[in-house]
């Protein structure tokens, strides 16, 4: 059974595009980086976490501007097909 994303992997995965891009998602609060977290989570939560995992790290090898959410699911729907 593969494990389930947890709302700390969401930040993990935020934090490693902002290492790689310095201006992606700029937050001006705790409750603006809360609710991308969450929005993320919302949409991630149904995938397994092994696979978001590779899905984040595969997209960010191809980036050429800050990855979206939209580059993780396309991502992830490609590796699960």
């Amino acid at each position: 059974m593969m494990a389930k994303i947890k709302r700390q992997d969401i930040v993990k995965y935020i934090f490693k595009i902002r290492l790689n891009f310095e201006n992606a998602y700029p937050t001006r609060s705790d409750e603006e980086f809360d609710l991308l977290v969450e929005s993320w989570f919302d949409i991630l939560k149904e995938y397994p976490k092994e696979i978001c995992d590779c899905a984040v790290n595969n997209a960010l090898k191809n980036a050429k501007f800050a990855l979206r959410i939209g580059n993780i699911t396309e991502e992830v729907e490609s590796l699960i097909n």
